[in-house]
């Protein structure tokens, strides 16, 4: 099953999204958005396009945090997935730690917030921060994740 978890994208709109990303978009089982939206289209829009969680983030407008939970755990193919932004914000130092206080029992957590991707493992627990789609500010680049669930979970994540 291939997963493309996406944060902080900060748009209003799928129509804001650079092609690559739709490209990439288009091709996912499951889409996972870690939060700072923007804007409910992009929620509408991503639920249209396939099957698809996300929570809100800090930037999130009432509209975002209506329609979504700050924290879900989603199971697929005998894997249970964690997912934040956190929705507190605050410092984007010691993420993997405040994250990882959120969740009990998983094999993935999928957070976001500081814009920069990255992949650590904890306690035998994958934490991918995708970092942003959209390369919004600080992010030096725009990047997704690519989780795969199979006998295992393997991540890579893609620079646009």
């Amino acid at each position: 099953m291939k997963v493309i978890a996406i944060s902080d994208t900060h748009i209003e709109s799928f129509n804001d999204l650079p092609q690559k990303a739709v490209d990439i978009l288009s091709k996912a089982d499951l889409i996972l958005h870690a939060g700072d939206y923007t804007g409910l289209q992009l929620v509408l829009d991503l639920k249209e396009l396939t099957k698809f969680k996300g929570v809100y983030g800090n930037m999130d407008p009432p509209s975002v945090k209506a329609a979504l939970k700050s924290v879900e755990v989603i199971e697929e193919k005998g894997f249970r997935i964690g997912l934040t932004h956190p929705s507190e914000g605050g410092s984007p130092s010691g993420l993997v730690e405040r994250v990882g206080r959120i969740f009990r029992d998983v094999d993935v957590v999928v957070y976001g917030h500081s814009h920069k991707a990255r992949k650590d493992v904890v306690k035998e627990v994958i934490y991918v921060n995708p970092g942003s789609l959209t390369g919004a500010f600080p992010a030096f680049r725009k990047t997704c994740a690519e989780i795969t669930l199979g006998e295992d979970v393997k991540v890579e994540i893609i620079t646009l």
